[in-house]
């Protein structure tokens, strides 16, 4: 019990550090930026020292300003860096890669790689409504190594293999025909990554969960609009209407993580 406590309070630390390099990533690459030199503040250009740094605690010590300039910090940063300590911890516990049989660290490698990935494709389409080719392809590699290299993730007679083109194809004919009004041709190959790492049957569970989820999101931010004038709650400074262009991917994500470690599977359900 002491041992699992203490590699899990390790693992939530580990997260909160990359969560805190993925935000930079997240951030040079819209810039256009190297990801080498030290983090500066983007209103007044100071160098920012590392016990400004900590991840998520930094944050709210310095009330969510730069300590120089009291320009605000924007709350995605702390966001970021929990939600990857979070993703990493219940890797941890769903994977642990020490155990009594040994030291296995491959799948828990892997998966903070593709969780890394997806959450700075998460972010990159809330901001920026794009999903770069980039973390994309980081996505659909990784899942790769999960699909051959990982002990049971999926099996081949089942014909998980096909799972990624299926997906793909499906939301291609969706950006093909509403001529990217509908879906964005960034989502369908999203898709094929979750179709490789999930397989099948779970990946369809993963997408039909992000449809259902996108539209409680939507309806629920519509209906909260008739009642606020508030302007967080609007995309492009516009308030939502069911014409409104929403970045889907976050849901398709959502729908990945969640269906990954509940281990969902609606064909099942079906079948009962």
């Amino acid at each position: 019990m002491l041992f699992e406590l203490t590699f899990s309070v390790f693992t939530f630390f580990l997260g909160t550090v990359v969560g805190s390099f993925l935000n930079v990533v997240i951030y040079r690459h819209e810039k256009g930026m190297t990801l080498g030199g030290r983090s500066r503040c983007p209103h007044c250009g100071k160098t920012i020292p590392w016990q400004e740094l900590v991840p998520i605690f930094s944050f709210f010590i310095l009330k969510g300003k730069c300590f120089d300039c009291k320009s605000s910090i924007s709350i995605q940063y702390p966001i970021v860096e929990f939600l990857t300590a979070v993703l990493f911890t219940l890797t941890w516990l769903k994977h642990p890669f020490i155990s009594e049989g040994g030291v296995d660290p491959i799948p828990f490698l892997v998966l903070v790689v593709i969780w890394s990935a997806l959450i700075v494709l998460s972010v990159y389409d809330l901001k920026y409504k794009i999903l770069p080719d980039r973390f994309v392809a980081i996505f659909i590699a990784a899942s790769l190594i999960w699909f051959f290299f990982t002990p049971n993730s999926h099996s081949l007679i089942q014909g998980d293999l096909l799972g990624g083109p299926i997906l793909f194809l499906f939301f291609f004919i969706f950006w093909f025909f509403s001529r990217g009004r509908w879906m964005g041709f960034g989502d369908a190959k999203l898709a094929l990554g979750m179709g490789i790492f999930l397989g099948i049957s779970q990946g369809v569970t993963a997408t039909i969960l992000a449809f259902w989820i996108g539209a409680v999101v939507a309806l629920s931010l519509m209906t909260v609009q008739r009642y606020t004038e508030s302007k967080s709650l609007r995309m492009d400074n516009k308030r939502i209407t069911m014409k409104s262009e929403i970045p889907f991917g976050p849901f398709l994500i959502l729908g990945t993580i969640i269906t990954f470690f509940m281990d969902l599977n609606i064909f099942i359900y079906l079948a009962i």
